[in-house]
């Protein structure tokens, strides 16, 4: 079965909705909606009504409803908690807006010192966070900061600041099935979407003094920012990850579904590639292994066309052997 060119599928492996731009010796070329970077993936690769299960109405459903997202704004920024073992939790931003947004953010508590978390998170897309305990909810556990439009000229589009604490009752709520987890999690909705540019109505003294209003924030932000990408980050930055996953979630791994492994590691490399652009590296190795290939050959998808990427390779390597690929960035 073959797929026109402009229409919208799922990744069978990740949920991600992507829109086919052609069909060419074997491989799809397709990109994610509100993205411009192209990549490869097989026909096998997408959600079919042979991969779907009679049994799974809620998939089906969850599919069509995902797909229907990409014709309007999407329904904003939520937080994801996933019940672990021991009784804690993962925490993951799910970003169920068309844009691609930036964001800094801190994670604290009243006891406990303050973490610092930023990252790029793509349209309709999850990233994880970090991982909290029970304790967490009882000690005024906030995220606070930043978002904003991510644009290739760096330029930051329709920041807004915003904060949402962990209150305990939220486990005392039905917790929800999502397509992306193989167990049920708790949802927290958080806000709806960035500040819009100031409208037609809006006074010429009123966008002013907003801007003033805001300047103290704004000079807080490009500070932080410009921390990130300074020469001891640069400098400290390893230049290979190791996506086994027992190095990308150590200690939790065994109590995590091996359906869900893949997803994981491709969220860790995302997570890492992103942060690779953003301070210039010139080149890393991605550890995939050997196994049966299909980490690798996802990892190559993700870097075929990319506009960042100047080049790939999975020669053998001393300490790699061939279990590792070599990514160098223009």
């Amino acid at each position: 079965m073959l797929f026109p060119a402009g229409t919208k599928q799922i990744l069978r492996h990740t949920g991600d909705v992507v829109v086919i731009s052609k069909f060419s010796e074997g491989f799809y070329y397709v990109h994610l909606i509100g993205d411009s970077d192209i990549f490869t993936v097989s026909g096998d690769a997408f959600v079919t009504e042979t991969t779907k299960t009679s049994s799974s109405s809620f998939q089906n459903s969850y599919v069509e409803q995902k797909i229907k997202l990409f014709d309007n704004a999407g329904t904003g920024i939520s937080i994801i908690l996933l019940p672990l073992d021991g009784g804690s939790f993962s925490v993951y931003l799910m970003n169920d807006t068309n844009k691609k947004l930036v964001f800094d953010l801190k994670v604290s508590t009243t006891n406990r010192p303050e973490k610092s978390i930023s990252n790029i998170v793509n349209p309709f897309y999850l990233v994880f966070l970090t991982e909290i305990d029970s304790n967490f909810f009882y000690e005024a556990g906030k995220l606070s900061g930043l978002f904003w439009e991510a644009t290739l000229s760096g330029e930051n589009i329709n920041e807004t600041e915003e904060s949402i604490r962990f209150k305990a009752k939220l486990l005392t709520k039905p917790k929800q099935s999502f397509l992306e987890f193989q167990t049920p999690v708790y949802k927290m909705d958080w806000f709806k979407s960035l500040k819009t540019p100031v409208s037609n109505q809006e006074s010429l003294k009123s966008y002013t003094q907003s801007k003033i209003n805001d300047s103290t924030k704004s000079e807080k932000r490009a500070t932080n920012y410009v921390k990130k990408v300074d020469v001891w980050a640069y400098a400290d930055f390893d230049r290979e990850i190791d996506l086994h996953i027992e190095k990308v979630i150590p200690g939790t791994y065994r109590g995590t579904p091996k359906s869900e492994y893949l997803k994981i590691q491709l969220n860790a490399f995302e997570d890492y590639y992103y942060k690779a652009i953003q301070l210039g590296i010139e080149s890393f190795y991605v550890i995939h292994g050997v196994g049966d290939g299909v980490l690798k050959k996802n990892i190559h998808n993700r870097l075929e066309g990319d506009m960042f990427v100047k080049s790939f390779n999975n020669k053998p390597h001393p300490k790699y052997g061939v279990g590792a690929t070599q990514v160098i960035l223009k």
